[in-house]
């Protein structure tokens, strides 16, 4: 037996069976079968739920509205209404719904596995110290970064940074020298983010040298880049980490 569903009465009484809803083309409600339970009380249907039927490219499709009482007949009604004017335009609702679906959960999923700057500079430091050469290495590679970095880029996700936050950090710097080593620790962390897969290793690092050319400091200035053995220490001895499964 068919009932035309014109209010949440008629919903809540209506027997098992597809039941049409009054105002709005294609709305369903589908009651499925009484359990024992609901015979033993009298009534004539089990679990409610809503449906908009349609055609999508000469087939008919089904999609689910969501359950009753949860859904109420008015929210089926505007739903029904707004898929409707998809049908007519030419777009399928449920596969829209379907691709709007896929792409909050990988949205969800990329958010869930970001790691900001500062979290992935703790984990390269934790990771090399124990093989950096010298008892002050760890105390001297950090503050750079505390200080400079970490104001500007910290709290951004890996994948966020950009050559502009990096140029940010390094522009007002006390000294040349303090400048050529922030960078390129930042670039090294940013490296070592990439190998752990916490951001695209195809994409430039965005702290690399071609980008943030400067003048080197004039012969006999007070600052003077840092020599071979010695910024470059850390960064070199320190060993990549097994990327992340």
């Amino acid at each position: 037996m068919t009932t035309v569903i014109k209010s949440k009465a008629d919903a809540a009484r209506a027997p098992q069976g597809r039941h049409s809803v009054h105002g709005a083309t294609g709305l369903y409600l589908m009651v499925g079968a009484p359990t024992d339970d609901a015979k033993a009380r009298g009534e004539m249907g089990g679990r409610r739920s809503w449906a908009y039927r349609y055609r999508a490219e000469a087939a008919r499709r089904e999609m689910g509205l969501g359950k009753f009482p949860d859904v109420s007949i008015d929210a089926a009604r505007k739903m029904a209404a707004e898929f409707k004017v998809e049908t007519i335009t030419g777009h399928d609702p449920k596969a829209e719904r379907d691709r709007r679906r896929k792409e909050a959960e990988a949205e969800s999923r990329a958010q869930a596995n970001k790691v900001t700057f500062k979290e992935a500079a703790e984990a390269y430091v934790a990771a090399g110290a124990p093989n950096w050469k010298g008892r002050h290495a760890v105390a001297e590679w950090i503050p750079p970064i505390r200080d400079y970095g970490f104001p500007i880029v910290g709290d951004l996700a890996c994948d966020e940074i950009e050559r502009s936050h990096v140029r940010d950090a390094i522009a007002k710097k006390p000294s040349t020298i303090i400048k050529l080593r922030l960078r390129a620790r930042i670039e090294a962390i940013l490296n070592y983010t990439g190998e752990q897969e916490w951001r695209d290793e195809g994409v430039a690092n965005p702290a690399a040298p071609q980008f943030h050319k400067s003048r080197r400091p004039q012969e006999g200035a007070r600052d003077r880049a840092p020599s071979a053995t010695g910024d470059r220490r850390c960064s070199e001895d320190l060993p990549k980490a097994p990327k992340r499964r």
